[in-house]
């Protein structure tokens, strides 16, 4: 039955899209503005920030739990990667076929659906994140087929620009986390100021307004149609972030610790809510649940440690959840570490110092074995 709401939704609100985008199929032959280009090349400089981001900071454990997921991240890294490099070369060469026909298969075949994919786990408040990233793929998929059916230079920039919406989400983001602005609602707005700064140049002056009725409708459509309830609802409109876990009623004291089965205890009590010596199957898929992951995610979570099942009752030992669960623990550990560095700028720069002084150590002779790998991290 939810499916079918889901497809009455998409239908209403590409119904609504579509005579919109339909005024845009003749602007590929137009030249492409200066402004145009000043928004290219500082779109093109902004991916050094992001990059810093995911070199630096781990990615989240809810990426990496279950292989499905991990399998979506990597193929939506790669094909962004892809495609922007496609794209620069296509700008170049002034829109040859080559170029243009792979950008658009790596746009179509690859980043788009992975995006979709994605989705209903984003971070931000679902009510706006949904729809916002909704339009953003839509767009991004409505420039890359345009791009098909007119292989102009114009229509390769307005297809880099609808790509790199991602990109300014992600530039914006970290910029508020240094300035540590939009606390309790950072990526939403991360996202909406992306759109402010790309859409214009895809739909012009009004693309603004567009984007915004696109997300209002969407939530008018979906209290209409899905009829949630308070509770539901609430938590829809909460920001989901990404440094969070359980919350606490009392801190314990946490000390520095020193291996990985002291980084994953420390973790594995603070989960432990009910401070009986064991993670309960509730206890875990409400963590999951914290993180935005849908039911079914949560589900599968559960199966792959042994506790699927209706009793939340059931119980996660100690080993398990060292062995299975090793993103948790790893992420919760930086969360909780008593000498945390709460200054993401000052983060960012001790991370790319390890780096460096990592890239700078002499080179290990010999055999290389999982031991060894483990002490040099």
């Amino acid at each position: 039955m939810r499916t079918l709401k889901h497809a009455l939704l998409l239908l209403l609100l590409g119904s609504l899209l579509a005579p919109i985008l339909a005024t845009q199929l003749d602007a590929g032959r137009a030249p492409v503005p200066t402004a145009i280009w000043v928004l290219v090349v500082l779109s093109g400089l902004t991916n050094a920030l992001p990059f810093l981001y995911h070199v630096t900071v781990s990615t989240h454990p809810k990426y990496h739990i279950l292989a499905r997921r991990r399998r979506a991240l990597r193929i939506h890294i790669v094909a962004g990667v892809l495609e922007i490099g496609l794209g620069l070369w296509a700008m170049a060469s002034h829109a040859a076929p080559l170029p243009v026909r792979l950008m658009v298969l790596v746009a179509l075949l690859a980043h788009v659906p992975s995006s979709l994919y994605q989705t209903p786990i984003v971070f931000g408040a679902q009510i706006v994140m949904w729809p916002a990233y909704l339009f953003a793929i839509v767009l991004h998929a409505f420039c890359a087929a345009r791009l098909l059916v007119e292989p102009t230079l114009f229509n390769v920039v307005q297809t880099f620009l609808a790509l790199h919406i991602y990109v300014w989400v992600r530039f914006f983001y970290v910029a508020f986390r240094v300035l540590d602005l939009f606390q309790g609602a950072r990526y939403t707005s991360a996202i909406i100021t992306a759109g402010m700064v790309i859409i214009p140049a895809i739909l012009g002056p009004t693309g603004p307004l567009v984007g915004f009725g696109f997300i209002l409708a969407y939530i008018l459509l979906y209290r209409g149609i899905f009829r949630p309830g308070a509770d539901e609802y609430r938590a829809m409109i909460r920001e989901l972030e990404m440094d969070s876990l359980l919350p606490r009623t009392t801190k314990p004291t946490i000390v520095p610790a020193r291996t990985d089965r002291e980084r994953a205890r420390v973790v594995f009590t603070h989960i432990d809510l009910d401070g009986n010596g064991a993670i309960d199957a509730g206890e875990l898929a409400q963590l999951l649940a914290e993180w935005g992951l849908p039911a079914e995610d949560v589900d599968a979570s559960l199966r792959a440690v042994g506790v699927a099942g209706d009793d939340d009752a059931r119980q996660i030992p100690f080993d398990v959840f060292l062995t299975k669960l090793e993103p948790i623990w790893q992420h919760g550990y930086e969360l909780l570490r008593p000498d945390r560095e709460t200054d993401y700028g000052r983060l960012v720069s001790r991370n790319v110092e390890r780096a460096i002084d990592r890239a700078r150590a002499p080179r290990r002779t010999g055999p290389r074995t999982f031991d060894t790998i483990r002490k040099r991290h």
